[in-house]
């Protein structure tokens, strides 16, 4: 968060409120009661949390909701000067503060859902079109491109966007007539994802929420271990692949370096512990090097070794047939004991192919001395 952000929070009320529930899902309440109207301070604030979650690399979806009873958000406040938003400077886009912050959203590298309780009009309508999806609460929720109606002109993009959206027809009738959509029909016209009762609202945009970061992480579950769907690897961004596309060169080096280091680990450790074994007509690339224990020991070595800066890893402490993904899958009769009595008894040491010598033997040392 920006010292400009942290500033405007102790001298004047906030307009704008940013909660992260996780670090993969966050919250952007509006609440500049009793109308929730967009002002210089409101453009403000918002430009900076478009850069806290532009910057932030764990983010993964992000939920624009209303505090303010019966408002989503609504027109600009026409009781600011014109002179306090002109001088507000042009966004990172180079448009102008408002339609920049709009388009940030459309390309931003996350999720965005608008959840819309209350009156959306004008920049509240701009916000659920930028957004990657919206969802309206089908008694409290509305939507409208005000502006005709009095005389103005859509300046936000919803010329640009309702008619992508909602086709040309549909998007002259929303921005012609100046008229109140509610949930139902801006479902049926295709302005929103769905309109739901009120009462499920809530639920159903953090179960969507958790859904979609979940999948993206091989369906992760209440820890990294633990999946509770089946989902994909979608976690290298353009500049990791950028450097393993680099590192890919020198890969048959490293495999070599790893080996060496597995050789090592295993002529120091054989007699406390039981090590990995590679047949001699097979090769390992030795993602991790990971010992088997006697039952009972593997928690005392790990806070051994916890004591003297040396981490470790369990994979997995869940085996996969007792994950909630694949709990429906048949397991042979007598389930899987080989497995199970595993997961308690093995324990993961540092591993990469630039571990020094020296590095290493404290690690072996420490080992053999807590297995002692």
């Amino acid at each position: 968060m920006s010292a400009t952000m942290k500033t405007t929070q102790v001298t004047k009320a906030r307009q704008i409120r940013l909660s992260t529930p996780t670090p993969n899902y966050w919250r952007v309440t509006f609440d500049n009661p009793p109308l929730n109207l967009m002002g210089p301070q409101f453009v403000v604030e918002f430009g900076e949390i478009m850069s806290a979650i532009e910057s932030d690399e764990h983010v993964r979806v992000v939920v624009f909701e209303s505090a303010v009873e019966g408002f989503f958000l609504n027109h600009s406040d026409f009781t600011v000067k014109l002179e306090e938003l002109k001088r507000l400077p042009q966004g990172p886009t180079g448009l102008e503060a408002w339609p920049d912050i709009l388009v940030r959203i459309t390309h931003a590298p996350v999720v965005s859902i608008a959840k819309i309780r209350g009156r959306a009009t004008g920049n509240g309508s701009e916000i659920t079109l930028a957004s990657d999806m919206s969802f309206i609460s089908r008694e409290k929720g509305l939507l409208s491109q005000w502006e005709v109606g009095v005389g103005m002109v859509a300046g936000g993009g919803p010329m640009a966007r309702l008619p992508r959206q909602i086709g040309r027809a549909r998007a002259m009738e929303v921005l012609m007539s100046s008229e109140d959509i509610r949930g139902d029909l801006a479902e049926a016209y295709g302005y929103v994802n769905r309109s739901l009762p009120d009462a499920e609202l809530d639920a159903f945009v953090d179960a969507l929420a958790a859904r979609i970061k979940s999948l993206r992480v091989h369906g992760e579950g209440v820890d990294k271990y633990d999946a509770a769907r089946i989902g994909i690897t979608g976690r290298l961004d353009t500049m990791q692949a950028a450097v393993l596309l680099e590192k890919l060169k020198i890969f048959p080096d490293e495999i070599t370096a790893r080996d060496r280091i597995a050789a090592r680990y295993s002529a120091g450790l054989a007699e406390v512990a039981t090590v990995p074994r590679v047949g001699t007509e097979s090769t390992s690339v030795w993602a991790q090097y990971t010992i088997r224990l006697a039952p009972g020991r593997r928690d005392a070595l790990a806070a051994a070794l916890k004591s003297e800066g040396i981490p470790t890893a369990i994979y997995y402490a869940k085996p996969l047939h007792r994950q909630e993904a694949y709990r429906r899958f048949p397991v042979a009769d007598g389930g899987a004991p080989v497995t199970e009595r595993l997961c308690d008894e093995v324990i993961s040491l540092p591993m990469h192919a630039y571990l020094e010598p020296p590095v290493q033997d404290r690690i072996i040392g420490a080992v053999r001395r807590a297995l002692a």
